[in-house]
């Protein structure tokens, strides 16, 4: 599971890319006490279904070490489609974890039947006190389903017209191909960079292709959805950060790495928020080109 949206006392973990025909799922909803001790207002986390029905909801307190156990939603009579989960006190260590699960409505509309994206819950926590409600934090669980069909299971290989192309953006296709092919570093903060610089690097082969009117290039780009677990993938151990805090040189390049342990946190936290505008913004072009016309022959 990846974290695709965090916040102070608010991250959500789930997959947020699935084949298509996949029909259920599930999500770790992670909440945590407020960092300034201050005095605890009843916490309530609420949870609106949008396209397919939540099945279950277990919570544990306090780490994986322990049970999960059922919980009981408040539904709202006048809006059915949300549902209330009043927060018990707060563990001696750790956080609460909800954990959902999502399954399609066999009388329901088909959902990820084809290559989409949907959201399927919007994650609110609220404070409530003296009689009124504040959100202190939100998120979406929102999941894009692929044809399994679509380039990405395989080692990305040079469109066709590519020894043909203008050298600038020819030299942007044959960087994202090296860079397609490059092993996968060992550590979350590594993976994150590697993954973010591919998708950058799509996104300047998507912008030059659209300046040389390069249509065939632009339909390849956005086809490409790359995963650091396709099978084809190799994998790099110790990696570039792990080896500067060993006394290599740090990478250049990596202005989200630091010496200083107490900085990783927060530049690893701007790390994954700028991956994660990265991830929207090639899913955008992705379904808008899977959607809208048949792969060129």
């Amino acid at each position: 599971m990846s974290v695709f949206e965090s916040t102070e006392q608010l991250a959500l973990h789930y997959d947020a890319v699935l084949p298509a025909g996949v029909r259920e799922g599930n999500a770790v909803i992670v909440v945590r006490p407020p960092a300034d001790g201050a005095p605890a207002p009843a916490y309530l986390l609420r949870v609106r279904r949008y396209a397919l029905p939540l099945t279950s909801m277990r919570r544990r307190a306090g780490g994986a070490d322990q049970d999960l156990e059922d919980v009981q939603a408040v539904v709202l009579p006048e809006e059915p489609r949300e549902l209330g989960y009043p927060l018990p006190p707060w563990p001696a260590t750790g956080a609460l974890e909800y954990h959902l699960t999502w399954a399609q409505d066999p009388q329901g509309p088909a959902v990820g039947a084809t290559a989409q994206e949907r959201v399927l819950f919007l994650v609110r926590l609220l404070a409530e006190d003296r009689g009124a409600a504040r959100t202190v934090a939100a998120g979406r669980i929102t999941v894009t389903w692929t044809d399994p069909s679509d380039v990405g299971g395989r080692p990305l290989a040079q469109p066709r017209c590519g020894p043909s192309l203008p050298a600038p953006l020819r030299e942007a296709v044959d960087a994202l191909v090296r860079a397609d092919a490059e092993p996968v570093p060992g550590c979350v903060h590594c993976a994150m960079l590697w993954e973010l610089r591919l998708l950058e690097q799509a996104e300047l082969v998507r912008e030059l292709a659209e300046e040389h009117h390069a249509a065939e290039v632009a339909d390849w780009v956005a086809r490409w959805l790359p995963d650091s677990a396709d099978g084809f993938r190799l994998h790099v151990n110790p990696c570039r950060c792990v080896r500067a805090r060993l006394g290599a040189r740090p990478d250049p390049a990596d202005r989200w790495w630091s010496a200083d342990p107490a900085a990783r946190p927060h530049l690893d936290a701007e790390l994954h928020d700028r991956l994660v505008a990265a991830r929207r913004r090639h899913v955008v072009h992705h379904l808008r080109t899977v959607n809208s016309a048949p792969p060129t022959p």
